[in-house]
């Protein structure tokens, strides 16, 4: 209803057509009302917003690219099931704050997650002044914008993110930057809630990754279906395929650095240890300066491919893959290797060798001239990006369903 009235407003408003303004294709009407709110602001000004803890979970980039063009994100804060009275359903505190110049530097973020807010969270609210999560971070994030950051280092519930991580593409829920044990240390599980609460929850959320599924379907159909050209592995032109060093991680421990070492292990940020760079170099290990893609190469997780853009050193275990044109995008390489490896089989494999990643192709989209398509290849893995964050919360739903306490 609310865009068919924004629809239907003649002339600019503010020097912008509303139609075109409010045109981020947001989810529902709480995207129109934060692109309303950060269009309110004046420079400096900030908003304490309460959402939906569902909104912050969609991958849909859009409404937070257009928000993050205006306004810095200052805070993101989870609030504890049953904060107001007449709803169930997880809220947050979103706080933003409209740049002054497009080129000022953004903050960190205040990311916290609030156990209790003063009062009790039945229906009687009696007043426990003595258990108040949410006041210990809005004093932290007062004293953080006054220029001093006391209490968060030391704080289980809070944590200074950097704002990288608060990009279109990223959820800006907090709970990903806390491990499943300081969760489990902190009490954050679900509550007991209703059948009627559960199956209202259960619909909400699987209306939403439906919708987010059906859009990334859509998206990727579009943006897979024109020419690509088929480049080999093998093909030294493109790319260049070798295997990692051998190093024990007794030795590692032995000469501690800087330098993170990854080897074959189920997700990305895990490494063997972190070592000395002259000690690495005088083993022979490559130290990888550039952005490389990985595949792990042995164990339970042979053929997880990943893309390294740090400065890190492989073990024997992976094998690495450098893109030499320049119009070749490293993420939609990756993408393209994972569906190689699955399609070969190799998943399934105790060992893939170097030789064996070399017989794989990969399918390059093309421009009508024939030269490789850069921006569409990013725009195929910024997709996929968001087909994977809605495939990960259809999983996150299925162990919710089980694990959630229904009374």
């Amino acid at each position: 209803m609310y865009k068919r009235e924004i629809e239907h407003v003649e002339g600019k408003r503010n020097g912008v057509f509303l139609s075109d303004y409010y045109n981020t294709g947001g989810l529902g009407l709480e995207a129109l009302f934060l692109r309303y709110i950060s269009g309110a602001l004046r420079p400096g000004g900030k908003a304490f917003i309460i959402v939906p803890l569902g909104l912050l979970n969609r991958t849909e980039p859009r409404p937070k690219l257009e928000l993050l063009k205006e306004c810095n994100l200052l805070a993101s804060i989870q609030l504890p099931r049953n904060t107001f009275f007449n709803t169930s359903q997880k809220t947050a505190i979103l706080v933003i704050q409209r740049r002054r110049t497009v080129s000022e530097a953004r903050p960190k973020v205040l990311c916290g997650i609030a156990r209790s807010i003063g009062e009790t969270l039945d229906w009687r609210r009696i007043p426990t002044p003595n258990d108040n999560d949410l006041d210990d971070i809005a004093q932290a994030f007062v004293a953080l914008q006054n220029g001093a950051g006391e209490g968060v280092a030391d704080s289980k519930i809070m944590r200074l993110v950097d704002a990288d991580e608060f990009s279109a593409r990223d959820r800006w829920d907090v709970a990903r930057f806390w491990s499943d044990s300081e969760l489990v240390e902190l009490g954050i599980r679900e509550d007991a809630i209703t059948r009627a609460d559960f199956v209202g929850e259960a619909v909400s959320r699987i209306e939403a990754i439906g919708a987010e599924l059906e859009a990334a379907r859509t998206e990727l159909e579009a943006l897979t279906s024109g020419e690509t050209k088929e480049l080999s592995l093998s093909d030294t032109a493109y790319f260049n395929v070798r295997s990692g060093t051998r190093v024990r991680t007794a030795d590692i421990r032995e000469h501690p650095g800087e330098i993170p070492i990854y080897s074959c292990f189920k997700t990305a940020a895990e490494t063997k240890g972190s070592a000395d760079r002259a000690w690495l170099e005088e083993l022979g290990m490559t130290i990888e300066e550039a952005k490389v893609v990985t595949v792990n190469a042995n164990g339970a997780s042979v053929g997880k491919v990943y893309v390294r853009d740090e400065v890190c050193a492989l073990t024997d275990d992976v094998i690495a893959l450098d893109v030499k044109d320049e119009a070749l995008d490293h993420d939609y390489v990756a993408i393209e290797l994972r569906r190689a490896v699955a399609a070969g089989g190799f998943l399934y494999e105790a060992k893939l060798f170097a030789a064996r990643v070399k017989e794989l192709k990969v399918n390059i989209p093309i421009t009508e001239d024939g030269d490789f398509d850069l921006e569409q290849q990013r725009k195929v893995a910024a997709a996929v990006t968001r087909f994977e964050e809605a495939r990960r919360k259809l999983v996150e739903l299925g162990d919710w369903g089980e694990l959630a306490r229904v009374a």
